[in-house]
């Protein structure tokens, strides 16, 4: 070969070039893809296998399985069943009113009875203290916005109910001997609010299993009778759940009592010594509270009847 050649067939040199060259390309990306091929039949391959041994073994649900899932609900429902039992707790069953005045009679009877109980005990009050219900002194439910029928009966239920925990609380107050009851608030049922409303929702739970009423009670106590009130609390035959304490000390300056004077004995001397009249005074240590409490009302378990 000599330069003559080449330039002679210069054309068919650069074609056999660029040939060779899309040749070897061709080649690698075949090379690539086999081994990509390879790869893509061995995962299929183990996957066909994972598939043959799901085929192969004891398919779901099996009588076994069955059985274990029978056995497990089984003791699901007696171990939900023992410890319902053991939170159940009586349930306040409310008179039924028929209309919007038998609330307003029971309410100012209630309210009556308490104010009387706690003058009666040294636990002071507000004189207009409505025990919660301050915004039903001057008005009747059912009214704004107006609910009748059915719907009035619910909400009178509803509002007998919290009478009813709220006459049980406030027994609990005045029996643990607090010094004063400042406040009482509840959930309003109805729309709009006053000074004894409180911002938490009567609520049931997911799955409709029990009822939650909220209450709040603001009070001064000295330590015993907070402890006495929580220990009540605890004791009742209705589920109290205490969710916070909020506690402020305060001191205030009272009258010591008087000690006590010695009778004279026979062989004793009347000697008069007149003392200035020197009232002594003591700190009194007592605590401002603020209790959330809340109602719980479990829902009986619901018996199905046995089929045969």
């Amino acid at each position: 070969m000599n330069a003559r050649w080449f330039r002679d067939n210069l054309s068919v040199v650069i074609f056999s070039v660029i040939f060779v060259g899309f040749l070897g390309g061709i080649i690698w990306f075949l090379r690539t893809a086999y081994a990509e091929q390879a790869t893509v039949l061995q995962e299929l391959e183990a996957q066909q296998g994972e598939l043959h041994r799901f085929q192969d073994g004891k398919p779901y649900p099996s009588d076994e399985n069955i059985s274990v899932l029978k056995r497990d609900h089984t003791q699901i429902k007696r171990l939900y069943g023992l410890m319902q039992n053991a939170a159940i707790r009586d349930v306040i069953h409310p008179p039924d009113l028929e209309r919007d005045m038998d609330f307003a009679q029971l309410m100012r009877s209630t309210v009556g009875r308490l104010t009387d109980t706690a003058t009666s005990n040294n636990v002071k009050i507000d004189p207009t203290f409505a025990w919660g219900f301050s915004r039903y002194i001057a008005t009747i439910p059912c009214k704004n916005p107006a609910a009748k029928g059915d719907d009035c009966k619910r909400l009178l239920r509803l509002l007998a109910k919290q009478l009813l925990i709220v006459e049980k609380l406030s027994g609990a107050l005045i029996t643990s001997k607090v010094e004063s009851i400042g406040a009482i608030r509840r959930t309003e049922v109805e729309p709009g609010s006053s000074g004894d409303t409180l911002s938490a929702p009567i609520t049931d739970d997911a799955k409709s299993l029990y009822r939650t009423y909220p209450f709040e009670l603001a009070f001064t106590a000295d330590t015993d009778a907070l402890r006495s009130l929580l220990n009540s609390l605890a004791q009742a035959d209705n589920l109290y759940i205490v969710r916070s304490v909020k506690i402020t000390v305060v001191t205030q300056q009272v009258r010591a009592p008087s000690a006590p004077v010695s009778p004279p004995t026979p062989d004793s001397v009347d000697i008069e010594v007149k003392m200035p009249d020197v009232p002594k005074t003591i700190e009194r240590r007592l605590l401002n509270v603020t209790v959330r409490v809340d109602v719980v009302e479990f829902k009986p378990i619901e018996t199905k009847p046995v089929k045969h």
